[in-house]
Protein backbone atom coordinates (compact mmCIF):
# COMPACT_ATOMS: atom_id res chain seq x y z
CA UNK A 1 0.00 0.00 0.00
CA UNK A 2 1.28 3.28 -0.73
CA UNK A 3 -0.06 6.44 1.44
CA UNK A 4 0.59 9.07 -1.07
CA UNK A 5 -0.28 7.14 -4.46
CA UNK A 6 -3.59 5.34 -5.17
CA UNK A 7 -3.40 3.25 -8.64
CA UNK A 8 -6.48 2.58 -10.98
CA UNK A 9 -7.47 -0.66 -12.74
CA UNK A 10 -9.16 1.02 -15.09
CA UNK A 11 -6.21 2.80 -16.58
CA UNK A 12 -6.53 2.99 -20.98
CA UNK A 13 -3.31 2.81 -22.56
CA UNK A 14 -2.06 5.81 -23.74
CA UNK A 15 -1.98 7.05 -27.51
CA UNK A 16 -0.57 9.66 -29.06
CA UNK A 17 0.72 11.10 -32.17
CA UNK A 18 3.26 13.56 -32.47
CA UNK A 19 4.95 16.11 -35.29
CA UNK A 20 7.40 18.39 -36.34
CA UNK A 21 9.47 20.13 -38.81
CA UNK A 22 12.71 22.14 -38.77
CA UNK A 23 14.94 23.98 -40.82
CA UNK A 24 18.73 23.76 -40.37
CA UNK A 25 21.09 26.72 -42.21
CA UNK A 26 24.44 26.33 -42.35
CA UNK A 27 25.92 29.39 -44.24
CA UNK A 28 29.32 28.39 -43.31
CA UNK A 29 31.29 26.21 -41.43
CA UNK A 30 31.45 28.57 -38.49
CA UNK A 31 27.59 29.22 -38.11
CA UNK A 32 25.23 26.77 -37.87
CA UNK A 33 21.52 27.58 -36.94
CA UNK A 34 18.21 25.54 -36.64
CA UNK A 35 14.60 25.48 -35.78
CA UNK A 36 12.22 22.81 -35.04
CA UNK A 37 8.58 23.45 -34.21
CA UNK A 38 6.54 20.17 -32.74
CA UNK A 39 3.26 19.06 -31.42
CA UNK A 40 2.69 16.06 -29.74
CA UNK A 41 -1.47 15.24 -29.10
CA UNK A 42 -2.34 12.41 -26.25
CA UNK A 43 -5.61 10.84 -26.06
CA UNK A 44 -6.03 8.53 -22.41
CA UNK A 45 -2.86 10.31 -20.99
CA UNK A 46 -1.88 9.17 -17.75
CA UNK A 47 -0.94 11.15 -14.74
CA UNK A 48 -1.56 11.35 -11.15
CA UNK A 49 -4.07 14.03 -10.09
CA UNK A 50 -5.29 15.29 -6.68
CA UNK A 51 -8.01 18.16 -6.09
CA UNK A 52 -5.60 19.56 -2.72
CA UNK A 53 -2.73 19.47 -1.32
CA UNK A 54 -3.91 17.51 1.19
CA UNK A 55 -5.68 14.51 -0.94
CA UNK A 56 -3.58 12.09 -2.34
CA UNK A 57 -2.46 11.46 -5.71
CA UNK A 58 -5.03 9.38 -7.74
CA UNK A 59 -4.03 7.58 -11.26
CA UNK A 60 -6.02 9.07 -13.90
CA UNK A 61 -6.83 9.20 -17.79
CA UNK A 62 -6.59 12.65 -19.36
CA UNK A 63 -8.57 12.86 -22.65
CA UNK A 64 -7.21 15.36 -25.37
CA UNK A 65 -3.62 16.26 -23.93
CA UNK A 66 -1.54 18.81 -26.38
CA UNK A 67 1.48 20.17 -26.34
CA UNK A 68 3.25 22.40 -28.90
CA UNK A 69 6.98 23.82 -28.65
CA UNK A 70 9.78 25.34 -30.19
CA UNK A 71 13.41 24.51 -30.27
CA UNK A 72 15.98 26.64 -31.74
CA UNK A 73 19.95 26.57 -31.55
CA UNK A 74 22.89 28.66 -32.48
CA UNK A 75 26.26 27.24 -32.90
CA UNK A 76 29.58 29.20 -33.51
CA UNK A 77 33.34 27.81 -34.28
CA UNK A 78 35.63 30.02 -32.98
CA UNK A 79 39.05 30.41 -33.65
CA UNK A 80 41.74 27.94 -31.90
CA UNK A 81 38.71 24.96 -32.12
CA UNK A 82 36.48 26.72 -29.52
CA UNK A 83 32.72 26.40 -29.60
CA UNK A 84 30.25 28.70 -28.52
CA UNK A 85 26.47 27.55 -28.57
CA UNK A 86 23.39 29.30 -27.24
CA UNK A 87 20.19 26.91 -27.47
CA UNK A 88 16.23 27.72 -26.27
CA UNK A 89 13.22 25.49 -26.09
CA UNK A 90 10.02 26.96 -25.31
CA UNK A 91 7.02 24.45 -24.73
CA UNK A 92 3.67 25.06 -24.01
CA UNK A 93 0.42 22.36 -22.59
CA UNK A 94 -3.40 22.73 -23.05
CA UNK A 95 -3.84 23.06 -18.99
CA UNK A 96 -7.66 23.23 -19.62
CA UNK A 97 -7.90 19.78 -19.02
CA UNK A 98 -6.77 19.61 -15.45
CA UNK A 99 -9.38 22.03 -14.90
CA UNK A 100 -9.12 22.65 -10.27
CA UNK A 101 -7.07 19.53 -9.81
CA UNK A 102 -3.32 19.51 -9.77
CA UNK A 103 -0.96 16.96 -11.58
CA UNK A 104 1.96 15.05 -10.06
CA UNK A 105 4.08 14.84 -13.28
CA UNK A 106 2.09 15.97 -17.32
CA UNK A 107 2.16 19.42 -15.96
CA UNK A 108 5.21 19.89 -13.96
CA UNK A 109 7.25 20.81 -17.58
CA UNK A 110 9.82 23.26 -18.91
CA UNK A 111 7.76 26.14 -20.47
CA UNK A 112 10.86 27.77 -20.95
CA UNK A 113 14.80 26.63 -21.04
CA UNK A 114 18.15 27.96 -22.38
CA UNK A 115 21.74 27.14 -22.25
CA UNK A 116 24.37 28.87 -23.32
CA UNK A 117 27.65 26.46 -23.53
CA UNK A 118 31.24 26.99 -24.18
CA UNK A 119 34.11 24.63 -25.20
CA UNK A 120 37.46 24.62 -26.12
CA UNK A 121 40.72 23.72 -26.39
CA UNK A 122 43.51 25.25 -23.57
CA UNK A 123 46.72 24.57 -24.83
CA UNK A 124 48.98 21.80 -23.72
CA UNK A 125 46.25 19.37 -24.10
CA UNK A 126 44.07 20.86 -21.64
CA UNK A 127 40.18 21.05 -22.71
CA UNK A 128 37.46 22.65 -21.48
CA UNK A 129 33.69 23.07 -21.40
CA UNK A 130 31.48 25.35 -19.55
CA UNK A 131 27.61 25.73 -19.50
CA UNK A 132 24.41 27.62 -17.98
CA UNK A 133 21.26 26.29 -17.94
CA UNK A 134 17.98 28.40 -17.30
CA UNK A 135 14.78 26.23 -16.99
CA UNK A 136 11.51 27.90 -16.10
CA UNK A 137 8.59 25.12 -15.37
CA UNK A 138 5.29 25.89 -15.35
CA UNK A 139 3.55 27.89 -12.39
CA UNK A 140 7.14 27.88 -10.89
CA UNK A 141 9.85 30.51 -10.61
CA UNK A 142 12.61 29.62 -13.24
CA UNK A 143 16.04 28.70 -12.05
CA UNK A 144 19.99 28.66 -13.28
CA UNK A 145 22.69 25.53 -12.81
CA UNK A 146 26.42 26.48 -14.09
CA UNK A 147 28.57 23.34 -15.10
CA UNK A 148 32.19 23.05 -15.64
CA UNK A 149 34.26 20.53 -16.89
CA UNK A 150 38.58 20.00 -18.03
CA UNK A 151 40.49 17.65 -18.98
CA UNK A 152 43.84 16.56 -19.36
CA UNK A 153 43.69 14.91 -23.48
CA UNK A 154 47.20 13.89 -24.85
CA UNK A 155 47.92 11.20 -23.36
CA UNK A 156 46.07 7.76 -23.47
CA UNK A 157 45.51 8.20 -19.58
CA UNK A 158 42.98 11.66 -19.58
CA UNK A 159 42.43 12.87 -16.06
CA UNK A 160 39.43 15.27 -16.16
CA UNK A 161 37.37 16.96 -13.32
CA UNK A 162 34.05 18.04 -13.70
CA UNK A 163 32.15 20.46 -11.37
CA UNK A 164 28.49 20.29 -11.09
CA UNK A 165 26.19 23.39 -9.99
CA UNK A 166 28.66 26.03 -9.01
CA UNK A 167 26.24 28.21 -8.22
CA UNK A 168 24.34 25.59 -5.45
CA UNK A 169 21.50 26.49 -6.92
CA UNK A 170 18.27 24.57 -4.74
CA UNK A 171 15.95 23.44 -7.38
CA UNK A 172 13.23 20.71 -7.88
CA UNK A 173 12.89 18.61 -11.00
CA UNK A 174 9.75 16.97 -9.93
CA UNK A 175 7.93 18.77 -6.58
CA UNK A 176 9.20 17.24 -3.46
CA UNK A 177 12.46 15.74 -4.82
CA UNK A 178 15.16 17.94 -4.43
CA UNK A 179 17.84 18.23 -6.68
CA UNK A 180 21.79 17.72 -5.91
CA UNK A 181 23.82 21.19 -4.87
CA UNK A 182 27.42 21.50 -5.70
CA UNK A 183 29.23 18.56 -6.78
CA UNK A 184 33.26 17.50 -7.87
CA UNK A 185 33.67 14.55 -9.84
CA UNK A 186 37.26 13.41 -11.17
CA UNK A 187 38.95 10.55 -11.86
CA UNK A 188 40.98 8.98 -15.21
CA UNK A 189 39.88 8.20 -18.71
CA UNK A 190 41.71 5.24 -20.50
CA UNK A 191 41.29 5.28 -24.09
CA UNK A 192 42.25 1.90 -24.87
CA UNK A 193 42.22 2.06 -29.08
CA UNK A 194 42.20 5.54 -31.11
CA UNK A 195 45.01 7.97 -31.36
CA UNK A 196 46.78 9.55 -28.64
Amino acid sequence: HDPANQGSPDLRPEKAISYEAGADWHPSPLFRVSVTVFERRETDGIDYVRSSPAAIWRATNFQDLQFTGVESDLRLRLPRNQHLEFSWTGLRGAQTVLGARQSKYVFNYPVNSGLIAWQGELGGGFLARTRIGIVERFNRDPYAVWDFYAAFSRTRFRPFLQFTNLTATRYEEIPGVRMQGRAIVGGVELVAFGGR
